[in-house]
């Protein structure tokens, strides 16, 4: 694909010139600023249209930042559009449908409040700064997902910019097929500019935080916990194995101690109830990772630029060490699915 050349640059800004939207190129004076993870350059679902037919007939590439958390670089491109939809960001809620609606740039941070002033609460994201179109798009796991299942489980329709620029809604009544693909891999499919979900009454005060707890306390940690998963009422969730933590923890200690700049790495399991998720078939929906396990994921943060091989490969080493003590693969009774997370691929 060629890249967007300046001619074709002031074309975008002659069709964009009666909207809010605004065209950044490597000559304006906010151009910094604009490449960052937050720019902020269109208003409606109507300028994101322009865009993409734009793009499209030009054989441009694009991609599309929601709110610009990707670690992966899918939001970011080279010689290309981004489609920023970070001033989208209109949330608006309805207690009597019990019912949310939110433009695709929208933080989930900010969906939990507006909904908390009505008694409602969505199922949304466990990192509730990333934007609701690009999470959702690739399934959701919420910290009411024990609940309540996946958000796109949750998902009633979808606003979505096509390829060619036309701007359909999909449900499960109106574009039924198109309704199937977004909810799992949206992200191939079109811009999703307004979504609406299921709500649930919040009455409850609700206590959240961190605990965090030096590694001679593993066992204990893990005799504690081992076995709520069986006892679950879809609030608490836990089950590891104390030999295969101790040796998880020396190897990553052993990469912290050796590269001392990759001070901020961290490893995350997320253990969220699969109680409700599991009971929807894994051919319901794109989202093809329903089974009885929780997610593991990695990021990791180097600085040198030399490292970066070294530093990917050691990643890929650790997380397959993952996969195979306490991942699906360790098991094919476990392996019901695709054993992967499209919203944490990026991470590895």
């Amino acid at each position: 694909m060629p890249f967007l050349s300046y001619r074709q640059a002031l074309e975008l800004k002659k069709e964009l010139q009666e909207t809010h939207a605004e065209v950044i190129t490597p000559e304006n004076e906010n151009y910094a600023e604009g490449i960052s993870r937050f720019s902020d350059p269109f208003t409606s679902t109507e300028e994101a249209s322009k865009v993409v037919s734009f793009a499209t007939k030009r054989y441009i590439p694009f991609v599309v930042q929601g709110g610009g958390y990707s670690t992966s670089g899918s939001s970011s491109t080279h010689g290309g559009i981004v489609i920023s939809l970070s001033q989208m960001s209109k949330i608006t809620v309805d207690p009597a449908s019990r019912t949310v609606a939110a433009e695709g740039g929208a933080k989930w941070g900010d969906v939990d409040k507006v909904a908390a002033d009505s008694g409602l609460a969505v199922v949304g994201c466990t990192v509730n700064h990333t934007s609701v179109g690009g999470t959702t798009l690739g399934g959701v796991y919420g910290w009411l997902t024990g609940h309540y299942s996946l958000i796109i489980d949750n998902l009633l329709h979808v606003r979505m910019v096509l390829a060619d620029g036309s701007i359909v809604q999909a449900s499960i009544m109106e574009n039924p097929d198109l309704f199937w693909a977004v909810r799992g891999a949206g992200q191939s499919f079109g811009v999703a500019t307004e979504l609406v979900f299921k709500v649930y009454p919040q009455v409850d005060p609700v206590f959240g935080g961190l605990l965090y707890f030096t590694p001679d306390h593993l066992p204990q940690i893990i005799e504690f916990a081992n076995g709520l998963e069986e006892r679950a009422t879809g609030n608490e969730s836990f089950f590891f194995d104390v030999k295969f933590l101790r040796e998880l923890y020396k190897d990553f200690d052993k990469i912290l101690k050796t590269y001392p700049g990759a001070g901020e790495n961290v490893v995350v399991f997320e253990l969220v109830p699969y109680t409700e998720l599991i009971k929807v078939p894994n051919n319901a929906t794109a989202f093809a990772n329903r089974g009885k396990y929780h997610n593991a994921g990695s990021i990791f943060c180097w600085h040198d630029v030399e490292l970066d091989h070294k530093m990917q490969s050691i990643q890929q080493d650790l997380m397959h060490k993952i996969a195979q003590g306490a991942g699906v693969s360790r098991s094919m009774e476990l392996n019901q699915s695709v054993g992967v997370y499209a919203n944490y691929a990026g991470h590895a």
